[in-house]
């Protein structure tokens, strides 16, 4: 199975727009990447957590996982598609837009550092925090949302 993580600024979108960016991120990845199962992470950061040029930022950061290998070509139709789509349901400038597809070992080596950045017991916390909104969104039939604020 592999992953979208995504973060943008907390209530940067509606509920609606999320549930379809979610839809777009699955459709997209399904016909320019992989067929695989995609689970989508939304990482939604406090208002005045992210700054661009001195000023509190609306950038919008995806990293998509893939294969390792996958054709630059392929990676290129895919981040397009995926930037024209994603700025015509937000709205959003594309120069507040980040988009990565990494390679499934670059892709782990990022998400590890991140939680090497946290104490054993912040490990546990986060990874309960994640595991409580990922039931919970289930539950709910909703995207995984979750604040990186414990």
């Amino acid at each position: 199975m592999k992953k979208v993580l995504v973060m943008i600024q907390e209530n940067q979108f509606s509920d609606a727009q999320i549930s379809e960016l979610e839809k777009l991120l699955k459709r997209l990845y399904a016909e320019h990447v992989s067929q695989e199962k995609l689970t989508v992470i939304w990482s939604e950061v406090a208002a005045g957590r992210f700054f661009t040029n001195y000023a509190a930022s609306q950038t919008s950061i995806v990293s998509a996982e893939c294969d390792n290998g996958f054709p630059q070509k392929k990676r290129v139709d895919y981040l397009t598609a995926l930037a024209e789509a994603w700025s015509a349901v937000t709205g959003q400038d594309l120069e507040s837009l980040m988009l990565a597809l990494v390679d499934a070992t670059e892709f782990k080596v990022i998400a590890d550092s991140t939680l090497r950045r946290l104490s054993a017991w912040g490990r546990l916390r986060f990874g309960m925090h994640v595991a409580s909104n990922l039931m919970g969104a289930k539950l709910r039939g909703k995207p995984l949302r979750f604040s990186p604020s414990l």
